[in-house]
């Protein structure tokens, strides 16, 4: 049975500065974007504005660009980033300073990366400010072995300018997400949340956020960006930075502190 609470509502406020178009396409530029993974530099190599870690490698393996048949796509990619893991994964603020990648935003901004997963469970990239505080994470989906396409994952950032790192959250050295490309696009966030908690069913406790019904739940900060979607009926909460989120469902929304 559905619970029934008292509506209201708030406001969040809208930068109104969204980032300048960014892309890095490994696929066309990987041979000439130096592998160091078995000799590393002593400090990060940079690409075109991306930071990439001084142990980076990238290797050659083709897959299909998803938007293949859509005007303005890439077509077959050939070369990717190999973003592994770590034995000791690091916890926010802490940033990494090997297995990441990184690149400067100017205000909204929606990241999106051109990937395939390359673990036998899904690997988590996150995403972090020049604080090394969490702003969002992307999950790879675990495809067949016979799949030939990369997976689109994106999500947006709301936010003042600042220096974005991404880094695998998997534990393991060996096993990493094959990034083809990435992008940043100007995002324009909504001029609102809503808070209903009008027949929703959840409720957090602890750590977790109790969904019953198995909605999907998507998570946002109160700034506007989504940084966590499950449709688990006990959905673990400990990763996320500690504030103010927005769990949303298709029928209703709640406001939680971590």
């Amino acid at each position: 049975m559905k619970k029934t609470y008292s509506l209201f509502a708030f406001l969040i406020f809208a930068f109104v500065v969204n980032a300048t178009d960014k892309t890095w396409n490994f696929s066309v530029d990987g041979t000439v974007v130096q592998d160091n993974s078995a000799d590393p530099l002593a400090s990060p190599y940079v690409w075109n504005q991306l930071e990439l870690a001084p142990n980076f490698r990238v290797s050659a393996s083709e897959k299909i660009d998803p938007r293949l048949e859509i005007e303005g796509g890439y077509g077959t990619y050939g070369y990717r980033l190999r973003l592994n893991g770590f034995a000791t994964v690091p916890t926010p603020p802490t940033i990494p300073t090997s297995n990441y990648f990184a690149f400067n935003v100017d205000g909204n901004a929606t990241i999106t990366l051109f990937s395939v997963n390359q673990g036998g469970s899904p690997i988590v990239v996150r995403f972090v400010n020049s604080s090394g505080l969490q702003i969002g994470t992307l999950t790879g989906t675990v495809l067949s072995s016979d799949v030939d396409t990369t997976e689109m994952l994106s999500f947006n950032y709301v936010g003042p300018a600042t220096k974005i790192t991404a880094y695998s959250t998997y534990a393991s050295t060996a096993v990493y997400m094959g990034i083809y490309a990435i992008e940043v696009r100007p995002y324009t966030p909504p001029t609102g949340i809503q808070e209903n908690l009008s027949a929703l069913a959840l409720k957090k406790v602890g750590n977790q956020l109790i969904n019953n019904e198995g909605e999907l739940i998507e998570i946002y900060t109160v700034m506007g960006a989504k940084v966590l979607a499950s449709a688990q009926t006990s959905i673990d909460i400990s990763n996320l930075a500690p504030g103010v989120y927005i769990a949303k469902t298709a029928t209703g929304s709640m406001k939680f502190v971590k």
